[in-house]
């Protein structure tokens, strides 16, 4: 089945008539998708925009900015230009910054009525998925990026993330299109183009399937990282309290160490506390939930602490770990309390 047709399917799928918002880099995958896009549009009831987020990173920056405008101008596709200032802090990735930044301002563009679409091929999800192990990482980050999900009030979708880039360049050049080159993608400073440009083709030369064998991992990892969830959450409701920033000590500890760190992750993401490391969570069992009765530990994590306490619940004392945020070193005992 031909890109185009997967994605006239994936739209006929979706019966209301929807706004279109596309993630447009001027790169050769968004400015496909872009391409398609204009011409699904005289076929379905939706309405199409794309924006175009600066990230002032390349001295040419300002020039992919109005070539974008140029080829949108040309298909008659509003464009919105968002330009951004990255502040970085020392050992900040430069890659997850702006990406992370660059989510937030098209999540700007996206209401209840609206679907993003990105450009992601099935090449970055291979290279997402070994890049994440090379971190370390478990089953969520190992899950990489899914088809469709939610995204602020409305959806995301990545409809290019079966498709090998190859199957992309090979369209591009036969509806002549132009499209942005980055010099930067071939940097091998970078992880993913030392993976894109190094050690891919070394894996598909060894093992051709290797795109899609590491895309079915993550999707099975996706499924696998679900069910933990599900864990996770009825353990939760097991150990909370009526303080979202208080679990029970003694109910959580009755937990397998492993469930322990679930919930653990869990508590903190509910409590918008990024997610601490495995070290970290071990160092927090060892330290906190296993300390002496008797003892008053307080674990640091970025701007939270975490720490144990007793409260009185129905006529009886009960320990509970207690989450402080904000927490700073100048934070008195008291202020636990």
């Amino acid at each position: 089945m031909s890109v185009q047709k997967k994605l006239q399917e994936m739209i006929a799928a979706h019966v209301a008539p929807t706004h279109f918002v596309i993630a447009y880099s001027g790169g050769v995958d968004s400015h496909v998708l872009l391409h398609m896009m204009h011409q699904l549009r005289q076929d379905f009831s939706f309405s199409l925009k794309a924006v175009h987020v600066n990230h002032q990173l390349h001295a040419s920056a300002k020039q992919w900015a109005l070539h974008c405008q140029h080829i949108c101008d040309a298909l008659r596709i509003p464009l919105s230009i968002e330009t951004i200032q990255i502040d970085l802090k020392p050992g900040d990735s430069v890659e997850e910054k702006a990406r992370l930044m660059r989510y937030a301002v098209l999540e700007k563009h996206v209401d209840n009525n609206s679907i993003l679409l990105t450009a992601h091929t099935l090449n970055d999800q291979a290279e997402t998925f070994l890049l994440q192990a090379l971190r370390g990482s478990g089953a969520k980050g190992l899950s990489s990026m899914p088809v469709q999900k939610k995204m602020g009030q409305g959806k995301l979708w990545r409809p290019f993330l079966s498709v090998a880039r190859e199957e992309i360049l090979q369209y591009a050049m036969k509806q002549k299109l132009v499209w942005i080159e980055d010099d930067s993608n071939v940097d091998l400073r970078f992880d993913r183009n030392f993976l894109r440009h190094d050690i891919f083709p070394r894996l598909l030369e060894r093992k051709p399937a290797v795109l899609e064998n590491f895309s079915r991992s993550a999707r099975l990892l996706a499924e696998h990282e679900k069910i933990l969830s599900e864990i996770a959450e009825a353990d939760f409701q097991c150990v909370k309290t009526d303080n979202l920033r208080r679990i029970h000590l003694n109910k959580l500890l009755d937990l397998s160490d492993e469930r322990q760190r679930l919930v653990l992750r869990l508590w903190l993401l509910k409590n918008q506390i990024r997610s601490p490391s495995e070290k970290q969570l071990k160092q927090i069992q060892r330290d906190v939930l296993h300390a002496r009765n008797d003892a008053h530990p307080v674990f640091v994590l970025n701007e939270a602490c975490i720490k144990r306490q007793k409260i009185e619940d129905r006529g009886q004392l009960s320990a509970v770990l207690c989450l402080l945020i904000p927490y700073t070193h100048h934070t008195s005992r008291c202020e636990f309390e």
